[in-house]
């Protein structure tokens, strides 16, 4: 399982994709890249945590397997938040602001009861988080890095086959 962690991991924090996914923003004043950037990859990192739930929900292995993900990436988290605490000269806590952001995510899904799929949620919800809650760029940007991090988590966990108890 220690394998099948990093991973995971790996690919929540990876950013190859989200340039690629950032490159389709269209240039202009209303957007802050900066921004959006940064809200790319903690969308990225829940989406990718929330897939590992969602896709091993009737397996024994969630629990250990969710558990370890995020305890990896609260490891992270932190030599990240020592590293922008130093160059900004303010004190970050970025696994606070995951979940901070994952809070939000639940609240929003949770408001529609629902009645919508997750993707068409979070996408609007993106936008929002970036200031930019009526930009349809925005939009199918949050929609992209969620469908994408979801489906490459339950790509992966087909492929190796999770059982209870098992992998392959």
């Amino acid at each position: 399982m220690d394998d099948v962690k990093e991973r995971l991991v790996n690919f929540a924090i990876a950013r190859d994709d989200l340039k690629e996914f950032l490159g389709l923003l269209p240039d202009g004043k209303e957007l802050n890249p900066v921004a959006i950037e940064y809200e790319a990859q903690i969308l990225k990192i829940i989406s990718v945590g929330w897939g590992i739930s969602f896709f091993l929900s009737g397996s024994s292995r969630k629990n250990e397997l969710t558990e370890s993900f995020w305890n990896a990436i609260n490891e992270f988290s932190v030599n990240l938040s020592l590293t922008a605490s130093s160059v900004t000269g303010k004190e970050i806590d970025y696994f606070s602001i995951l979940k901070e952001r994952l809070d939000q995510y639940v609240a929003a899904l949770s408001a529609s009861k629902g009645a919508a799929e997750p993707v068409s949620l979070i996408g609007p919800e993106f936008a929002k988080i970036c200031g930019n809650k009526d930009n349809v760029h925005v939009i199918m940007l949050g929609n992209r890095i969620f469908s994408s991090a979801v489906g490459g988590v339950k790509e992966y966990i087909l492929s190796i086959k999770i059982q209870n108890g098992k992998n392959g």
